[in-house]
């Protein structure tokens, strides 16, 4: 990817904001949090842009087109026990002792349209750093609600897992 495409952008698009889509708590079957070994779990993340939508408008009736861009970001978290961290995210059957998952919607106007390189960059370094304080206090806020305290630790924003073969482009005025 080259920086340049980021750049322009990183340049062009305006955060105006985060918006909660869904969201999905789920404790194991039958467990208590209070006898989850907190020493002997370890939590595994994912994050990636689901779907891109763009819209082109005239806000104002003057003839200025804006377009905005929405981005939604589905991201995870689920606390394993360490003798089960082998365990794939894609096996539908496995339950792990507490996950966390939801999807976000990032909406930025820009005066000029972007093509998709453009989008796939910013879609890979920049969607999911906006996301990632209102998905930080998401897990804080759930922990502290189902009483499991520390709450899981959502570190520093980093890429994460990316799946490009499901980001889906759809151009709707």
């Amino acid at each position: 990817m080259s920086n340049n495409l980021l750049h322009t952008a990183q340049d062009a698009l305006c955060i105006k904001s985060v918006n909660l889509r869904s969201s999905n708590l789920s404790i194991r079957n039958g467990l208590d949090v209070e006898d989850i070994d907190k020493d002997h779990a370890t939590p595994q993340s994912f994050g990636w842009v689901k779907r891109v939508r763009e819209f082109e408008e005239d806000k104002n009736g003057d003839g200025i087109k804006i377009w905005q861009y929405k981005f939604n970001y589905e991201v995870g978290v689920r606390l394993v026990p360490d003798n089960e961290e082998k365990q794939s995210f894609e096996e539908d059957n496995y339950e792990a002792l507490i996950h966390v998952m939801a999807e976000f919607q990032a909406v930025y106007d820009s005066k000029e349209k972007m093509i998709e390189e453009h989008l796939e960059a910013f879609s890979e370094n920049n969607v999911g750093f906006n996301v990632w304080p209102y998905w930080r206090e998401l897990v804080q806020s759930y922990c502290c609600r189902i009483a499991f305290h520390p709450p899981i630790e959502i570190p520093l924003y980093k890429s994460l897992i990316r799946k490009p073969e499901d980001k889906q482009l759809s151009n709707e005025e």
